[in-house]
């Protein structure tokens, strides 16, 4: 989908991507109280999940935009 795009739209496609990524990622820290304070191991497990998720995605999109992590 990129490569279809002028190099001045892909630059911003992928500026809007890792911002709404790290964006994901702070609200997810954010709420790491909110699922601990749960008791419940299979939420914390599905919170943390989620954040590994995150931050994978974030990690390749820095890497597929020629950032460094």
């Amino acid at each position: 989908m990129l490569s279809a795009l002028p190099p001045r739209k892909q630059r911003k496609v992928l500026a809007d991507l890792l911002q709404a990524l790290q964006d994901d990622v702070k609200a997810l820290l954010a709420k790491r109280h909110e699922f601990e304070s749960l008791n419940d191991p299979y939420a914390v497990a599905a919170w943390r999940g989620d954040l590994l998720v995150q931050r994978a995605r974030l990690k390749w999109l820095r890497e597929v935009d020629g950032q460094t992590p």
